[in-house]
């Protein structure tokens, strides 16, 4: 095997300043020069080591400003590569596995939310139900759309949050924000203008309120699978 290179062993003294705590995320780490001062290496060593880094979605570069650690370390935009997957089997899998994450996920939720975290996802839901109500009249349908899409995301996102199960909060976004180009089809549009689909946020939502873990269940599979048949795609 071969050994290291000096800038891969100074790219994980890096990366275990950022585990530590050393170098907060989402903060401007030091210059170059300093980390080659602290780490007693050449300047062209760090900055070797930062280009991996940045490539490894660790670290971020600001031009003009500087190199900041990643608000989600290693987290690239398709770490799982489904880009790269055949569709007709992809959406599918996505939602089968939708199906039995999710709705745990949100029973979690339930229990472990905190007053303020229900609050901002009421604050969202609000918005989910404004752009449904607008899409349903045909208002400025394709600009709708988009904003129907984020407060959607954003809802579910503050919901995985409310979780705080830390894997959940990685992996789920990843898998909705692949079905968004599914949900962006034709037959989704139909399906998005449809006052059932924030009745059906906002009876999950109650449920989880009221932590009623079966009615949580039923509740998120039932929204999930209403999306995949209408939208045709089941």
């Amino acid at each position: 095997m071969a050994r290291p290179l000096l800038s891969e062993k100074v790219a994980d003294k890096i990366k275990q300043m950022i585990i530590h705590g050393e170098l907060p995320t989402g903060e401007q780490i030091p210059s170059e020069q300093e980390l080659s001062q602290r780490l007693n290496v050449s300047v062209r060593t760090v900055r070797e080591a930062v280009k991996a880094l940045v490539s490894c979605n660790i670290l971020e570069i600001q031009r003009g400003i500087g190199t900041f650690t990643c608000a989600d370390p290693g987290l690239g935009d398709d770490p799982f590569g489904f880009e790269f997957m055949d569709t007709n089997a992809l959406y599918p899998d996505l939602v089968e596995i939708r199906l039995i994450l999710e709705p745990e996920i949100f029973v979690l939720a339930a229990h472990r939310g905190t007053q303020a975290e229900f609050e901002a996802a009421a604050a969202v839901l609000e918005q989910v139900r404004i752009a449904n109500e607008k899409l349903g009249q045909g208002d400025n349908a394709d600009e709708l759309i988009e904003r129907f899409w984020t407060y959607d995301m954003q809802f579910h996102q503050l919901i995985y949050q409310a979780s705080h199960n830390a894997v959940a909060n990685r992996m789920l976004p990843l898998i909705t924000k692949t079905l968004y180009q599914l949900y962006r089809s034709e037959l989704f549009r139909k399906w998005r203008k449809s006052k059932n689909f924030y009745s059906r946020h906002q009876m999950i939502f109650e449920a989880v309120l009221r932590k009623n873990d079966e009615e949580i269940r039923k509740l998120c599979r039932a929204h999930i699978s209403s999306g995949t048949t209408e939208g045709g795609l089941l």
